[in-house]
């Protein structure tokens, strides 16, 4: 019974710390007052002083008070500031000082928000003067704010009428709750012209190799002056075709008239050097399946004498080792070149699969692509028709679920066809993937084979 395989299935938050420092001295030689601000957010921290008629005064947030000469000082502080920061005040005196020191630092904590802006286009669109909208705002609804639109030789509130590149700048008045806020996007005006057309003779990211393949040509509008320009992140800006390995950009930049715009366009491509491109094969087609309960790996062959790596990939995958969960993987192989190959790098994709190794089973697909295998009981006897029989009872599927029949044995999975469904034909169709289960529920699964008549029944014994 060898039948092919049916492929299945803004808040920012800103503190503000309010706070009065006052440090008062009386002596009989020497008054100094000192006082402190300090303001911090949640990622600047400000601290300023200021000393007045003080023989030396430092202030920073946390006070000490120090006195030395033939005096007696006293001092007491009483702090309560979010803010952080040290405040120390000192004097000295050569004759009888007497001082009384008190230090008082009070702070109120605020949190203000960011408003929200939201603009009607992406930065970077392009707007036909006299023919698109011009592009709105919205802003935290109760805030006051103004907009404006700049570049390096306009500056207004007005929109611009001529064509060129300009930022839409709006600028938030703050309250209590919100801060001030300045936020821009960019956007193009273009004039209610043409669009020239520019057409690449290849696809951008394509690999060229240097001394074989031709350089790549553009055709532009009939008409229309243009200049064409190689670019490099190494530096290379020139009109003429680069000669070394490396990546470029293409760049084209056509010149409009009265009746087409400016256009810039550009591809990217590498050039390579000339040398051979190794031979990768793989035991396998893309797609396949593989066993996790049998021994049969995916297996490749590289050119002989190269260097290679070969890695197991996907999404929450990348190592050397061979994957032990079911799911779906690349085959990745990293070749290491010499003077006569080049670099290279191949993929094969195929799956894992956690399956029984004999008898048969249901293979069931998801509706999000997940499998899962349920494994079918042979009745002893044959049907009337001689057919072998398989079962499943108490099986539960949900909506969306299709499954085939699946052997074990040899791998071969396949479906026939739905005959004497027993009444829960509405629940199933038969599709090119598999059977589908179209209603969740609880479901006794038959099998019956016999020759090319493979067959699955739904229901039960009885045809209840």
């Amino acid at each position: 019974m060898n039948k092919k395989l049916i492929t299945s299935l803004l808040l920012l938050g800103l503190v503000v710390g309010c706070g009065t420092n006052t440090n008062s001295s009386t002596n009989s030689s020497t008054n100094s007052t000192n006082s402190i601000v300090n303001t911090s957010s949640s990622t600047t921290n400000n601290d300023t002083s200021s000393t007045t008629s003080s023989t030396s005064s430092t202030s920073s947030g946390t006070s000490s008070n120090t006195s030395s000469g033939t005096n007696s000082n006293t001092s007491s502080t009483t702090s309560s500031n979010s803010s952080s920061g040290t405040s120390s005040n000192s004097s000295s005196d050569t004759g009888s000082n007497t001082g009384s020191n008190s230090n008082s630092n009070t702070g109120d904590t605020v949190i203000k928000f960011d408003p929200e802006v939201t603009f009607s286009f992406e930065s970077g669109s392009q707007f036909v003067l006299g023919v698109d909208a011009e592009p709105t705002v919205t802003v935290t609804e109760g805030l006051d704010y103004v907009v404006k639109y700049e570049n390096d030789t306009y500056n207004s509130e007005e929109f611009p009428e001529e064509a060129g590149r300009y930022s839409m700048v709006v600028y938030v008045t703050g309250n209590e709750t919100y801060n001030d806020y300045k936020i821009w996007c960019n956007f193009t005006l273009v004039e209610n012209k043409l669009t020239p057309e520019i057409t690449f003779s290849v696809e951008t990211g394509v690999k060229l190799t240097l001394g074989v393949d031709a350089e790549p040509t553009v055709t532009v509008t009939e008409g229309l002056d243009y200049t064409v320009k190689y670019t490099s992140e190494a530096g290379y800006n020139s009109e003429e075709f680069p000669t070394e390995v490396g990546t470029y950009a293409m760049v084209v930049n056509v010149v409009g008239n009265e009746q087409y715009n400016s256009k810039e366009a550009y591809i990217v491509f590498t050039l390579e050097e000339n040398k051979l491109t190794p031979e990768v094969t793989f035991s396998f087609e893309a797609g396949a399946k593989f066993n996790l309960n049998s021994n049969e790996r995916p297996a490749v062959t590289v050119t002989e004498g190269l260097d290679y790596v070969v890695k197991y990939e996907n999404d929450t995958y990348n190592s050397e080792e061979f994957p032990e969960e079911a799911g779906g993987y690349s085959m990745v192989v990293y070749v290491t070149g010499n003077e006569t190959y080049k670099e290279y790098k191949i993929w094969c994709t195929f799956t894992l699969i956690d399956a029984p190794t004999e008898g048969y089973a249901l293979y069931v697909t998801a509706a999000d692509g997940s499998t899962r295998f349920i494994s079918l009981t042979r009745i002893d006897e044959l049907d009337g028709q001689g057919r072998e029989q398989y079962f499943g009872d108490n099986i539960q599927l949900n909506a969306g679920d299709v499954f085939q029949l699946y052997n074990g044995t040899n791998g071969d999975a396949w479906v026939e066809k739905v005959l004497e469904p027993y009444g829960q034909y509405q629940s199933f169709e038969v599709t090119d993937n598999g059977i589908k289960c179209n209603v969740s529920g609880t479901y006794d699964l038959y099998a019956k084979f016999k020759w090319e008549d493979n067959t699955i029944y739904i229901g039960n014994e009885n045809g209840q």
